[in-house]
């Protein structure tokens, strides 16, 4: 592995925002003398199941240039196991080999649940994102624990879904938004790198097209040259601002799942409190507290002291107790243990 840090993303640090230095080990390896770029996709977890499926069909991948022109496109990368990070290559038409700072991934079929994404230029250049974004932007998300290559980082990762058992079908990237500096203003750095274009979300079925950064043009001049039908992009003018928007609260779908964690980088107050987190059931043995994601609800976890209305974390029972009484007719299915500060 190489140690020396070879690109930044701006991420989590201490609930702030962060500079998370990659190794170059995170990063696939450029298609030499090919007009190609590769995408290298990580998803949550590092145990199949941690997060209800986490894992399955790849996104689908499309590239744009600087301004807004159409590189190419990877519409059947294959599979992905829950913890796995997969290669994609995506082709420039026309043996292109310029830079692709705009990238869409929108979902192949199933739910996925991304950590982190890099990717390669042709000529060498790396770009990287972390799906703690998807949290800070309040957008659908949940704990992870995979780490990132070259880093002692678990970020949270991002659902995407096409058949919308998750309220996002994919979303989109300006890579070098995520790659500079921290501002001094936090809030409005945060704001910019959630309006839209930086990171944007999609919820129409099969997104297609993205929102680029462009000056004012004059109305008779060309905005993005001869581009396919499908992936024709809208232009959004200017830096947007973030608005705070309100989304009904979505019944949780990995209700049979749960995660027991012994790490003091994750709470389950914060995902209890999130509205935008979605995915199994959590108790986190450090901080004491179990999240019913069903609800959003907190409760104790029960010790020496607390016997009732609380989550019972011993293997034979592992449900939450309310009134002397467990919640669940049925065990978890599935329970997943991650491991201290990981």
């Amino acid at each position: 592995m190489t140690t020396a840090a070879v690109a930044t993303a701006i991420g989590f640090g201490s609930s702030l925002l962060g500079i998370i230095s990659f190794g170059s080990d995170a990063f696939a390896s450029r298609r030499e003398g090919q007009a190609a770029s590769v995408v290298r996709i990580g998803v949550a977890l590092d145990k199949s199941g941690g997060t209800s499926n986490a894992g399955g069909d790849l996104p689908r991948v499309r590239l744009w240039n600087a301004g807004g022109e159409f590189l190419g496109r990877n519409i059947d990368p294959g599979d992905i196991r829950d913890g796995e990070s997969r290669d994609i290559t995506v082709y420039h038409s026309g043996n292109n080999g310029q830079q692709a700072p705009y990238m869409l991934l929108s979902a192949s079929d199933n739910a996925i649940c991304i950590a982190y994404t890099t990717i390669t230029w042709p000529d060498g250049g790396h770009y990287a994102w972390l799906g703690d974004w998807g949290d800070l932007c309040d957008k659908s998300w949940y704990h992870s624990n995979l780490y990132v290559p070259g880093t002692n980082h678990t970020p949270a990762c991002t659902w995407i879904d096409r058949n919308r058992d998750k309220p996002h079908t994919g979303f989109q990237l300006h890579f070098p938004d995520f790659a500079g500096e921290k501002w001094e203003d936090e809030e409005a750095q945060r704001n910019h790198l959630c309006s839209g274009i930086p990171f944007g979300v999609h919820t129409e079925p099969n997104p297609e097209s993205i929102n680029i950064w462009s000056r004012k043009r004059d109305s008779n001049e060309e905005t993005h040259g001869a581009i396919p039908e499908k992936d024709r992009l809208q232009i959004r003018q200017g830096r947007g601002s973030l608005r705070k928007r309100s989304r009904n609260m979505r019944r949780n779908t990995e209700f049979h799942n749960v995660v027991i964690d012994g790490s003091t980088r994750r709470t389950a107050t914060h995902l209890c409190e999130s509205e935008g987190s979605e995915g199994p059931d959590y108790a986190n043995t450090i901080e004491g507290l179990f999240c019913r994601m069903s609800d959003k609800t907190l409760w104790p976890i029960c010790s020496e002291t607390i016997h009732d209305n609380c989550f019972n974390t011993d293997p034979a029972i592992q449900q939450l107790i309310i009134n002397g009484l467990t919640t669940r007719d049925s065990p978890y299915s599935a329970v997943s243990y991650w491991g201290t500060n990981a």
